[in-house]
């Protein structure tokens, strides 16, 4: 060590070794912060991923259902062409 840093230590008050304990510890501090942010970001494309596969399931469940309800409302209309009275006197005329 530098007679310098020797000096500034001594009138700091502070030895080596609690110097180094200090650098160790903002060290620790950063690199818990560093790793702190990147599960942080991690996560939250975890969630936006997650998300989007959900909007996607919504969507396609919401296409089918309408699809379905297309095809119930088409067999209705057969059905009540087959029932109406009118249609019913029609065929029987045509037989």
């Amino acid at each position: 060590m530098k007679t310098a840093d020797r000096a500034n230590w001594k009138n700091q008050n502070l030895s080596p070794k609690s110097h180094v304990s200090q650098i160790m510890s903002s060290r620790f501090r950063f690199v818990f912060v560093v790793f702190y942010l990147a599960a942080i970001l991690i996560f939250t494309v975890c969630l936006r991923a997650a998300e989007n596969r959900n909007f996607y399931r919504l969507c396609t469940i919401e296409i089918k259902e309408s699809r379905l309800k297309q095809q119930l409302w088409q067999k209705q209309l057969q059905l009540e062409s087959l029932i109406n009275p009118a249609a019913l006197s029609q065929r029987l005329d045509e037989q």
